[in-house]
């Protein structure tokens, strides 16, 4: 196994289990039954989608998406919405997935359309535009901490920045799966040293804010602080744990 590969399972396969007990104890506290059902720490389940007696109530869920959703506006004391027109439901569809308006002429031609598959077609057209990876992608950089400077004092500009950011484009636009852009991302330096996306990809170790400042002339300070925020975002952005908070803190 690879170096990183080696320093992402220590992270998540040893470090964890060792916070919240491999045994379910509490070798650093007593945690109450919810704390150690924090959603992060939770396995993950297939629920069965909620049934209703009522026709009315049948006849509107679709698809098991529908029936949690109509289940807890029923909990709220609720109801849904009535239908959007056809010429609300497309521009809430063309902002939704590529973040533009469509054109008039898209509008009328819609509007006009009465088949059946209407709708679906128009969702599966706007997925494979190139512009889906573009308004898609900007959560995964948001959540990775992307940026096209170093931050703090000097804020350097980073010139080949726009490589990564290509780079999540194109996997969303490609339909890339999610196991592999994660790997490529972890350690795409270590499983294809010689292919250029992949070690574009593991530009996401070095994502983060950079401090240049002269006042802070220790190599192996800097270094810890680029390991540190290293292990900081793959626990907020892949675990669901705020890893950082354990430079200062033993507790939950």
């Amino acid at each position: 196994m690879q170096r990183r590969a080696l320093y992402l399972v220590f992270i998540a396969g040893t470090a964890l289990p060792y916070l919240i007990g491999a045994d379910n104890t509490a070798p650093l506290g007593t945690y109450t039954p919810s704390q150690r059902q924090h959603w992060a720490f939770v396995k993950r389940s297939r629920p069965q989608a909620p049934q209703f007696s009522l026709a009315a109530d049948r006849n509107w869920v679709k698809n098991p998406v529908d029936a949690f959703i109509l289940a807890r506006l029923k909990k709220e004391g609720l109801r849904p919405a009535r239908p959007a027109d056809r010429a609300t439901l497309i521009r809430r569809v063309y902002f939704d997935l590529i973040g533009l308006p469509p054109a008039p002429g898209e509008v009328a031609r819609f509007i006009a359309d009465k088949s059946p598959d209407s709708y679906p077609k128009l969702v599966e057209r706007l997925l494979a535009s190139p512009q889906y990876g573009e308004r898609w992608g900007r959560h995964w950089l948001d959540v990775v901490r992307f940026a096209e400077t170093d931050g703090f004092e000097y804020d350097t500009h980073r010139r080949d920045a726009w490589r990564y950011r290509d780079y999540v484009i194109n996997a969303f636009n490609n339909d890339k799966p999610y196991d592999r852009f994660i790997l490529e991302q972890l350690a795409g330096d270590e499983i294809g040293p010689n292919q250029d996306e992949t070690l574009i990809a593991a530009g996401f170790n070095r994502l983060g804010p950079l401090r240049k400042n002269a006042g802070n002339q220790e190599v192996a300070s800097s270094r810890n602080e680029v390991l540190t925020e290293m292990t900081n975002v793959v626990g907020s952005s892949l675990l669901g744990v705020t890893l950082g908070c354990a430079r200062c803190h033993d507790h939950m």
